[in-house]
């Protein structure tokens, strides 16, 4: 098995060919592709049996990663976002409107999260970019928190594997509305 940095390069670059990874995050295992990728996002929904219409939470090592897919938002805004919380806090803000609609599904607003998870930072800047993620199971299956638990029938339809720890919380992150600070997601 290659050194973390040399695996992170490895799903960098598989990231770029279009391909499809699972990955440790804050909460759970997740699976992801790049944002720019109607080919990646589709194959990933299809992969999940996902429904098209929930679009997808966005990652990134910084908010300059993330401006691309967001309507435009103050800095004060900015600010919350990249507050630590007590848990990992997806918000959701609205869309850039040229984006693909496979990330926003039937919403306006796209769900967005500055990562704590050093792996996943890693992989953000070297990868150059935001990630695509959802959870590491088929639709309506539990999510795992390691790569050992991964369903087989999952891992065969994966490009790559990235091994590594999730973080301590067992539920997945937490979805805030930011405009509101309506809570979509406990």
């Amino acid at each position: 098995m290659p050194d973390e940095q040399g695996a992170i390069a490895e799903a960098a670059n598989i990231l770029r060919r279009g391909g499809i990874i699972a990955y440790p995050t804050e909460t759970v295992y997740g699976l992801g592709c790049l944002p720019d990728n109607d080919d990646a996002l589709q194959h990933l929904i299809d992969i999940k049996g996902r429904d098209a219409d929930k679009g997808f939470i966005l990652l990134a090592a910084d908010a300059h990663q993330l401006t691309p897919y967001t309507a435009s938002l103050s800095d004060e805004q900015w600010k919350t976002i990249a507050e630590r919380h007590e848990r990992a806090t997806t918000w959701t803000v609205p869309a850039a409107h040229d984006i693909s609609p496979l990330l926003t599904g039937k919403h306006s607003q796209i769900a967005i999260r500055l990562t704590t998870h050093p792996i996943v930072t890693a992989l953000c800047k070297t990868s150059g970019s935001a990630l695509v993620s959802t959870s590491a199971n088929f639709s309506g299956e539990a999510p795992p928190k390691t790569a050992d638990a991964l369903p087989d029938a999952l891992c065969d339809r994966l490009d790559y594997i990235l091994h590594g720890d999730c973080g301590d919380d067992p539920r997945p992150s937490r979805i805030v509305e930011l405009a509101t600070g309506k809570i979509v997601r406990q």
